[in-house]
């Protein structure tokens, strides 16, 4: 459980379920065109084997119809491939549209280049615009049904993730809001013997509290400069140094290019409090808090090592660790998806939390929020 809180939305964000584009699965990857291209060669059996008897099974139909059909399938995916980026810059409504006409345009290409080239064969134009006119309008029936379906797996999708979204908030609210009696009431007895004795330590305690709240209470969950969120550890550190005095010894090693990355707002001061609150506190004799940042290969890595032992780990369980890490763990899952990273190693002597999280993330995952 961590010291912080995070701000729980009073329903799911509805603004971002009615912008959202139209959603199309990835048509330029083999995965998603397989089984395109299977369901395709079905429909061109079913289309064969309604035309006529099976004993007198027209296998030259289907053939014709199998090629038509694969064409359409390959050139449809191709466009649409080619249509994603577009479509993330438009509403739902009118990317189905756009869909909608591309594969109709598509649909009619096809079949005419289709008849032109069995018109030599027949010499029956009549025939050829009815049959291409049929396909348009068997193609536009079935595409319009296949854009539905993404539709709604889209509608689904989002509401899913607003539903989750609220979910995650709600957890966190609850297990993290609580501010820990223990620290406020030693804080406070901290400022009060110090007073009369050290009054601009006890100045800057009143500070570093402030600071410490107010970054509790905040009403966004905000993306923050990593030195901001550094500046907040730092704080934190120096109130519980005050308390447990040479029995908490912290060192950083910043391996940073730059300490103006971006960061979710109170991503590493739990790692910190857990470290303290698990595995110095316990010890008579404290220990070294290890505290590694880098950032490289577009990755910001971060990890919080504290002394590990076996009366430490039975305190643990009893006092129930392990609600800070999971939070902080699904904060950032549900922020950058798979591209973050999160590990937590036990070893004999150390317990050691880490983190990856990506340095540059586009604007969808910059939205979304735990």
């Amino acid at each position: 459980m961590s010291l912080f809180g995070r701000k729980v939305l009073d329903r799911p964000d509805q603004t971002r379920v009615m912008n959202a584009h139209f959603y199309l699965p990835d048509l330029c990857s083999i995965t998603a065109l397989l089984p395109l291209i299977l369901v395709g060669q079905l429909l061109a059996l079913a289309l064969a084997v309604s035309a006529s008897q099976l004993p007198d099974f027209n296998w030259l139909r289907f053939s014709l119809l199998s090629s038509e059909i694969l064409w359409i399938v390959l050139t449809g995916a191709a466009i649409l491939c080619r249509l994603r980026l577009l479509l993330q810059r438009m509403s739902a409504a009118s990317g189905a549209a756009l869909c909608f006409i591309a594969l109709i345009v598509i649909i009619a290409l096809v079949a005419s280049a289709g008849q032109w080239f069995l018109s030599y064969l027949t010499f029956d134009w009549r025939s050829s615009v009815w049959i291409v006119i049929q396909h348009i309008a068997v193609g536009g029936i079935l595409a319009g049904l296949a854009l539905r379906y993404f539709y709604l797996q889209q509608q689904l999708h989002v509401q899913q993730q607003a539903q989750m979204q609220a979910t995650m908030q709600a957890r966190f609210q609850s297990l993290q809001s609580r501010i820990r009696p223990h620290f406020l009431f030693n804080s406070m007895n901290i400022i009060a013997s110090l007073i009369e004795s050290d009054p601009e330590t006890a100045e800057r305690v009143v500070e570093d509290m402030s600071a410490l709240f107010r970054a509790s209470l905040s009403d966004e969950e905000d993306l923050v400069p990593l030195e901001q969120e550094m500046s907040l550890c730092e704080r934190y550190i120096n109130i519980e140094q005050l308390r447990l005095g040479e029995r908490l010894q912290v060192n950083w090693q910043k391996n940073l290019h730059s300490d103006t990355h971006i960061v979710p707002s109170l991503s590493l001061q739990p790692l910190i409090e857990n470290a303290i609150y698990h595995g110095i506190q316990p010890l008579v004799n404290g220990g070294t808090i290890e505290i590694q940042l880098s950032d490289e290969n577009d990755q910001l890595h971060c990890s919080v090592c504290n002394p590990y032992t076996q009366e430490t780990a039975n305190l643990k369980r009893n006092q129930g660790n392990g609600m800070a890490l999971d939070n902080l763990e699904q904060r950032l899952h549900a922020r950058y998806g798979s591209a973050s990273i999160f590990s937590i190693v036990r070893e004999p002597q150390q317990f050691t939390v880490s983190f990856s999280i990506p340095l540059k993330i586009d604007a969808a995952q910059s939205g979304r929020t735990a």
